[in-house]
């Protein structure tokens, strides 16, 4: 194998790694949250730069954190398994950063839950 199909193996390696390692730290963080909230779901682009978390279901609502483009949300659900929503608005945990921690760590208490309209929170795999 030549030097340049080498390092191109190693990279798509380490691309395979990184993207295991990413899978199960997420996992790993959402054992911490509700059996209920196991959505996991990231905020798409707006022409601001950032969606808006606010505290109810409406763009009256006060606005409680700005998420950004490719941040993690965790879609909450009722106990019975369904999503909470009011019209076009779903309600949501936000964290700022692409991996939720789990709810032992400091940085957990970052998060914030509320209200995110619907159009900006990209499928959930």
């Amino acid at each position: 194998m030549r030097r340049r199909e080498t390092t191109s193996v190693l990279s798509e390696t380490r691309i395979g790694v990184l993207g295991s390692s990413l899978i199960v730290g997420t996992a790993i963080a959402l054992s911490a949250l509700p059996a209920s909230a196991t959505d996991v779901c990231t905020v798409l682009k707006s022409a601001d730069g950032f969606v808006a978390l606010r505290d109810a279901p409406s763009a009256k609502g006060a606005e409680i954190a700005r998420a950004k483009p490719g941040e993690a949300l965790v879609i909450q659900k009722t106990e019975s398994g369904d999503l909470i929503e009011k019209g076009r608005w779903i309600k949501v945990f936000h964290f700022p950063g692409a991996v939720i921690p789990q709810e032992s760590d400091p940085e957990y208490n970052k998060g914030s839950v509320g209200w995110m309209h619907r159009s900006f929170v990209a499928d959930c795999g």
